[in-house]
């Protein structure tokens, strides 16, 4: 005999399965950040050169800002995608807790 409590377990574990797998795409998150990384250190490295030009450092500071941003937006998409799953497993959680009581509560 199933325990009840099996459908919300599964419905849990299925749920935070695919959110974790939306999250943290392993080869995808190191690929972006390993090219960021290195990004990152060639333009430090030219800006905080004293051999560097000006127009040379000008152009390493924008590149910075830049990848700023970009490893911003792609904190905040990370952030959007597990608040959207967050809320789609509060739906399926209330909806099962619903039915449960439904099938299991005499009227």
């Amino acid at each position: 005999m199933a325990n009840p409590w099996d459908g919300l377990k599964d419905v849990l574990s299925g749920q935070l399965t695919d959110t974790i797998g939306k999250l943290w795409n392993n080869a995808e998150d190191k690929a972006f950040l390993t090219y960021n990384a290195e990004k990152i250190a060639k333009y430090i490295t030219i800006a905080k050169n004293p051999q560097s030009t000006a127009a040379a450092k000008d152009e390493a500071n924008f590149n910075l800002d830049m990848l700023r941003a970009s490893i911003g937006a792609y904190a905040a998409q990370k952030a959007i995608i597990a608040g959207q799953s967050a809320q789609e497993t509060a739906k399926q959680v209330v909806a099962f807790a619903i039915g449960v009581l439904m099938k299991y509560v005499p009227v």
